[in-house]
C-alpha cells in the first residue's frame, strides 16, 4: 500500500492513525482538514503529511478514508470525487450508507466501518479485539435480572465480544 489519505482529522482520524504508528503499519499519511490547527495536531500525533487540498492529498494514495461529519460529507466528497477514481473508500461518518456513499463518490470500492471504542483502545478499524473485563462499559454493573413472564429469569450480561445480550434460562435451572 502506498498510503492513505485522511479526509478530516479530527479525533476519530488521529485516533485511527495513531493506532496505525502503533502497530508499525508501514504506509504514508496524508490528511486534509479544512482547519489548519487540526491537521497540524493530526501530524504532530500521526507523523502524518498536511496538505492545503483535499486532491493534493489524494496524491501518491491508494484508500481514502472519510472522517468527516455527517453533515459535511457532501461537500467533502465533492471536492474530490473526480480525483478518488479507482481508489478504495473507507467511511467512519455515522449515518453514511454504503448506497449514499458509492453515490457520492462514483465506485463501488466502498469500506464503512464504525468503532466505538477507537480513541480509548487505539484499536480501531484495523484491528478488533474484545476489551478486558476491566475496561469495558459495563464493568461494575453486575448481572441485571429481570422478570418478562412466570417461570422464566432473563439476564442482561456481556456477551465474549462485549456486546449486551439478554438469556433466557428455564426456572429450574435457576440457583
Amino acid at each position: 500500500m502506498r498510503g492513505i489519505c485522511f479526509i478530516g482529522a479530527g479525533k476519530m482520524a488521529t485516533a485511527i492513525a495513531g493506532g496505525m504508528v502503533r502497530k508499525n503499519i508501514k504506509t504514508e499519511i496524508h490528511t486534509f482538514d479544512p482547519l489548519p490547527a487540526a491537521a497540524e495536531q493530526f501530524c504532530k500525533t500521526c507523523e502524518g503529511t498536511a496538505f492545503s487540498s483535499p486532491v493534493a492529498a489524494l496524491e501518491n494514495t491508494d484508500a481514502v478514508l472519510l472522517a468527516v461529519k455527517p453533515q459535511y460529507l457532501t461537500g467533502a466528497v465533492e471536492a474530490i470525487r473526480d480525483a478518488i477514481g479507482g481508489r478504495l473508500v473507507i467511511s467512519i461518518v455515522a449515518g453514511a450508507t454504503i448506497a449514499a456513499l458509492e453515490a457520492l463518490t462514483g465506485t463501488k470500492r466502498i469500506v464503512r466501518r464504525l468503532r466505538r471504542r477507537s480513541r480509548r483502545s487505539g484499536n480501531s478499524a484495523f484491528r478488533s479485539r474484545t476489551l478486558p473485563q476491566s475496561r469495558r462499559k459495563s464493568a461494575g454493573r453486575g448481572n441485571r435480572t429481570q422478570r418478562k413472564r412466570p417461570g422464566v429469569r432473563s439476564r442482561i450480561h456481556p456477551g465474549a465480544c462485549g456486546r449486551r445480550r439478554l438469556c433466557r434460562t428455564p426456572a429450574r435451572d435457576r440457583n
